[in-house]
């Protein structure tokens, strides 16, 4: 991940945080969300673990989308979302990969 986009993910993770610390629906304790931990999962991708003041932590998905110039998007997967992008990547992504590689060549692979 280049500079600015850390930078642009660090103020957008500390925005979340703010946003997940106000008196908003579901935040039943009051709590105070901080940043724990934020892991990089690549260029466009990161996982920010939250702290909350009650003690426990959250995990957000923090992901750039580029386009108008481009921004940091983020949700709190739940678990039946991660099994899901779990399954897409292994599954659909690899065979939708397997298709397109032989568009690669100019005259189409023989396979034995």
């Amino acid at each position: 991940m280049n500079k600015e986009a850390a930078k642009k993910l660090n103020d957008v993770a500390w925005q979340a945080a703010e946003n997940f610390s106000s008196d908003r629906e579901f935040n039943y304790d009051h709590e105070l969300f901080t940043i724990h931990s934020i892991l990089p999962m690549g260029d466009m991708d990161a996982a920010v673990i939250m702290e909350k003041t009650g003690g426990k932590r959250s995990l957000f998905h923090f992901w750039w989308q580029n386009n108008n110039g481009g921004r940091w998007y983020y949700r709190v997967p739940t678990d039946s979302h991660l099994l899901q992008m779990n399954y897409l990547w292994q599954q659909v992504k690899c065979q939708v990969e397997q298709h397109n590689f032989e568009f690669n060549f100019k005259n189409k692979m023989v396979v034995n």
